[in-house]
């Protein structure tokens, strides 16, 4: 027969019987409703009493605190139960009250104590009350209930004779029943905690009292037939809460007495299989080894992987089969029952091949069957040791490098400015040259003149047409040329002169003296300038070095208008009054630079002009003059028309570099 079959059978036989046991008080209510009220009385007394019995004499080793507490909670159920029925009309044992009033207010209290007891329960399923407390606590606010009813009177009538339930009593059934459906909601939060049986039986139990207290809310008299159903709900009541704490507890008592034990043993089964989860399938290697002897107990598979060994074979070695360095006595302590948890190590092991790898090693100590255990993760950092092993060999060159650092460095930077005097002077030279050209340039016409007016008077000489006043004014002429002559000497000798002390200047007139020399240049190539120059103070800087570099910049303009041949060829320079700086474009209309190469214009040794025409060092020169030794700004944009420098000078210039 199969276990589903006896169970089948097993609950057809519970059924008949309850239906057996209902018919006969059934039959019994019909025949004798006293007998039959005494003996549902007395059903539930003895249930709730075998609750108290069970639930007390197993406090010493059960830890269901649930099951404790309301087996003291339906002890006094049970003591007051005993007393409604005694109490009940047509007993005669209490004398002197009102046997229609007494019975309900016997049986209100019992109730409350029932209800309040099942909603305060599954409080104590994680938490332990002091139990000889909880049974004060009974004793006192069932003490005080009986002499409010017995003693002082004062307990608020639930029955008038010819009238019915009073308002109170009814009420007191309402409540009682939210109660109830409280103390079915904790219970169902803690549904975890019960079997699945015992919870039905419980929930059931806790139904059929809500029946129970609803039938006890409309009946006009003791024997109606609203307290007849109300006692047959009570019978199912203490039947199912007989079933889920007497007979299980008795029956099975591990579902019940010792489930707190039971769901110990699955956590702690639970627990072992968990950890040699994590043992066996962590990709960490792992060993376990006695403490005393250093006796290798186990290897989880990545262990035995990375030492080339079965498990078989790892297990019958020690720790010091496989430590080159042969120090077992840093893992374990023979006699030491406290070996040091955590410590690392940094090892050799041999493999089973014969190789060696350095590992890490950190030991922690556990307890397995009572017994002192190591417990040992073991890392391979053979690739980290060579790792570091490649650093000190680079700290030890870099050391020795930079021993001979600083005078590398002084070599270097001596050969720096050697590369950057050589690319100054070139520059010099280059500027040196164009400055002889302009020159040449503007004496041709001066030259021209004082040629032209000797020819004059030597042919007037030779016609005898020698004319005094007119000869003055020869005279004057050739003197106002060798005068032009002399001052274009003055200005060039200026700005060749190699002046190193900062001065007070105004832009206007560094741009003056600059348009000055390259003025004839200029008209030559049909070029106007637009000058807007309106300035409120003079800036302290190098005045040649500045006019050097104004001048390379128009003279880079010039000849890219004469290189594209731009019609009506201008040059527009303006100046500006910053916080800090004084700003002065130089503006052409020449269609600006190619934005492939704007940003290389000043690099040394970059030019679009031919080998014969450009060095490529002007930009360079005129940014290094600018920047390093005048402490400004030099940079390049294009417009619409074409390109506009731009050159940023500060008020005053800190000491720059020698240039």
């Amino acid at each position: 027969m199969t276990k589903r079959s006896l169970n089948y059978r097993k609950a057809l036989f519970q059924a008949f019987s309850i239906v057996l046991v209902l018919s006969v008080f059934y039959i019994l209510s019909v025949s004798n409703y006293l007998l039959f009220h005494s003996f549902v009385e007395l059903f539930s007394i003895v249930i709730a009493f075998g609750i108290f019995t069970l639930a007390w004499n197993s406090r010493e080793f059960t830890k269901n605190n649930y099951l404790l507490f309301l087996g003291v909670a339906y002890l006094f159920v049970a003591f007051v139960d005993t007393l409604h029925t005694l109490a009940y009309r047509g007993m005669g044992v209490i004398k002197g009250y009102d046997d229609s009033n007494l019975p309900p207010q016997l049986w209100i209290v019992a109730r409350y104590v029932e209800s309040i007891s099942l909603l305060l329960a599954p409080v104590f399923l994680r938490r332990k009350p002091n139990f000889y407390v909880v049974f004060a606590g009974f004793t006192v606010i069932v003490t005080l209930s009986l002499l409010s009813i017995f003693y002082w009177r004062v307990f608020p009538d639930c029955f008038v004779r010819d009238v019915g339930l009073t308002m109170f009593k009814i009420v007191s059934e309402y409540v009682i029943c939210l109660i109830l459906v409280g103390a079915m909601v904790l219970l169902l939060r803690s549904r975890g905690e019960f079997e699945t049986s015992v919870l039905r039986m419980l929930m059931f139990s806790l139904v059929f009292t809500i029946f129970t207290e609803l039938s006890f809310t409309f009946y006009v008299h003791l024997y109606g037939i609203s307290n007849i159903v109300g006692h047959f709900f009570k019978i199912l009541s203490f039947y199912f809460i007989y079933m889920a704490i007497i007979k299980t507890g008795l029956e099975r008592p591990y579902s019940l007495l010792f489930r707190d034990l039971t769901k110990r043993e699955e956590t702690l089964r639970e627990s072992e299989e968990r950890y040699r989860s994590l043992f066996t399938k962590n990709p960490a290697k792992m060993l376990l080894l006695e403490a005393d002897t250093g006796r290798i107990m186990d290897a989880n598979p990545a262990a035995c992987s990375f030492y080339g060994y079965t498990l078989d074979e790892i297990k019958s070695m020690k720790i010091s089969d496989i430590n080159v360095d042969e120090q077992i006595s840093d893992f374990h302590t023979s006699g030491s029952k406290d070996p040091v948890e955590g410590k690392i190590f940094d090892l050799l092991h041999r493999l089973a091949n014969g190789e060696v790898r350095n590992v890490r090693i950190k030991t922690s100590p556990i307890h397995i069957n009572g017994k002192m255990v190591l417990f040992l993760i073991v890392t391979n950092i053979t690739q980290q040791v060579l790792a570091e092993q490649e650093v000190k060999r680079k700290q030890e060159e870099l050391e020795i490098l930079n021993q001979t650092l600083e005078e590398r460095v002084r070599e270097e930077t001596a050969k720096r400015l050697e590369r950057e005097q050589m690319l100054i002077q070139q520059s010099k030279l280059a500027a040196m040259g164009e400055m002889l050209s302009m020159i040449a340039h503007q004496w041709r016409q001066p030259l021209s003149s004082i040629t032209t007016i000797g020819g004059d008077l030597q042919v007037a000489l030779m016609l005898d047409k020698f004319d005094k006043e007119g000869f003055y004014e020869s005279l004057k002429k050739i003197n106002d040329q060798a005068q032009y002559l002399s001052q274009t000497i003055n200005d060039f000798r200026n700005f060749f002169n190699p002046k190193r002390r900062r001065e007070n200047v105004w832009l206007k007139d560094v741009i003056n003296q600059a348009l000055g020399i390259m003025k004839n240049s200029l008209e030559h190539r049909s070029i106007t300038v637009e000058i807007d120059c309106s300035l409120a103070r003079a800036i302290n800087t190098y005045t040649n070095e500045v006019t050097q570099v104004l001048l390379n910049l128009i003279k880079n303009a010039k000849d890219v208008a004469v290189e594209r041949q731009t019609k009506s060829p201008k040059l527009t320079i303006k100046c500006r009054d910053n916080k800090d700086f004084q700003t002065m474009e130089i503006e052409d209309n020449s269609g600006g630079i190619a934005e492939d190469i704007i940003g290389k214009i000043f690099e040394p040794y970059f030019t679009t002009k031919d080998d014969s025409a450009g060095t490529g060092l002007g930009l360079y020169m005129s940014k290094m003059i600018i920047e390093k030794h005048c402490r400004g700004e030099l940079y390049v944009r294009n417009t619409a028309d074409g390109a506009c420098f731009t050159v940023r000078l500060p008020y005053k210039t800190e000491e720059g570099e020698n240039i």
